[in-house]
């Protein structure tokens, strides 16, 4: 091996492309540790050290060779150029011109790779500038506070919190084995599973266990997660988008399984744009902007303070909100100013509340209960 690699050198192009190779090589791992200017090294060493065990940055930082969180010279690596390449074999779909290219060989080939280095300028600017915006405003180092779960740290990975936690996702990706061997294999990590709500809820899915996940349906697969997430009985659930792929029974059997195998003792969170689906399952509304929870509401309270529902003329100038619907004008009153209760509904009272009505039913819902005079004395 070693003759080969000196004859290599003995011919003068493998030379010179050998050299070349090593010399960008020296050249990228050099730039890959020096300091962009106005980056503080110092500083920059202090905010990896928080962060090295964010495992997203960690997952990126490998891809550039470390550079990412020296924010170095050559941080990103050769990520933009190999974007820009994918980005031009895609558009030779779209553009004929860049297919006709493709087709003449050298040198339109040449003209292709000229198109995706002045690609692959661009998109250097415009990664390096979110990078630099990313970490000035204090989102790609953690400069302070912790996040705490179930009084453990989750970047920490501890058994006993994995096996408290469960995350339902909304794309099921699975490799191909039955329902039943998904449930052998995985049900062992979780403590509290119970094969008979498992049984149940199969039952009421009307699914079969010999089910292959690879054979069936993006809603068989999901009806068979969600019995698996629920039987499994964690203290946090976690469900993103539960309800996309089911049928309208489907979601129906979901809802009951929902209300009939879970426990006072777990929390239950769940993503969805399908509100409706899930209205009657929901008993605190949470509404986060900017970072910040600007609304932390139990349905209750909501139900006993706010009137949802059809709009006559009259109350159209009192409501704190309205809208058009086929049915009329919708909208949202002050109890006191309805005739009578309704139910709750999350889609009017989130349009309300993103539409500059907030301070309203803020002030509505935290107002104390005017104590009638009789009752006291």
């Amino acid at each position: 091996m070693l003759s080969a690699f000196v004859q290599a050198f003995k011919t003068p192009d493998l030379r010179r492309k050998l050299l070349f190779t090593l010399g960008i090589m020296a050249l990228f791992r050099l730039g890959s540790v020096l300091p962009t200017p106005g980056v503080s090294l110092k500083n920059v060493q202090t905010c990896v050290g928080q962060a090295e065990d964010a495992s997203l940055l960690s997952l990126i930082n490998i891809f550039s060779g470390g550079a990412l969180l020296q924010l170095s010279v050559f941080a990103l690596g050769i990520m933009p150029y190999i974007t820009a390449s994918i980005i031009i074999q895609l558009l030779r779909v779209v553009i004929p011109r860049f297919e006709e290219l493709h087709k003449e060989g050298q040198a339109g080939t040449a003209k292709l790779t000229e198109y995706t280095r002045y690609l692959t300028i661009g998109l250097g600017v415009l990664q390096s500038a979110t990078i630099v915006a990313t970490a000035a405003n204090g989102q790609l180092f953690p400069t302070s506070g912790t996040i705490e779960v179930l009084g453990f740290l989750p970047r920490q990975r501890h058994v006993p919190f994995l096996q408290q936690v469960y995350l339902l996702a909304e794309e099921i990706q699975i490799p191909e084995m039955t329902f039943r061997r998904y449930f052998d294999l995985f049900a062992p990590l979780y403590p509290n599973y119970s094969e008979e709500i498992a049984q149940a809820i199969f039952q009421d899915f009307q699914l079969d266990w010999k089910m292959n996940f690879k054979r069936v349906s993006q809603g068989q697969k999901k009806k068979a997660m969600i019995a698996f997430a629920i039987a499994i009985q964690v203290p946090l659930l976690l469900l993103d988008e539960p309800t996309n792929g089911l049928d309208i029974p489907a979601k129906g059997e979901f809802r009951r399984a929902i209300a009939r195998y879970t426990s006072e003792e777990q929390t239950i969170l769940i993503s969805t744009h399908q509100v409706r689906d899930l209205e009657q399952l929901i008993d605190r509304v949470v509404i986060l902007e900017g970072g910040r929870i600007q609304c932390n509401e139990e349905v209750s309270l909501i139900s006993e303070r706010l009137y949802f529902g059809a709009l006559t003329p009259a109350q159209e100038s009192q409501a704190l909100y309205r809208e058009t619907s086929i049915i009329g004008s919708v909208g949202i009153l002050p109890l006191e100013e309805a005739t009578s209760e309704s139910a709750f509904s999350m889609e009017l009272f989130f349009n309300a509340f993103i539409s500059g009505q907030r301070e309203s039913l803020l002030r509505i819902l935290h107002a104390t209960p005017t104590t009638d005079a009789s009752s006291t004395l």
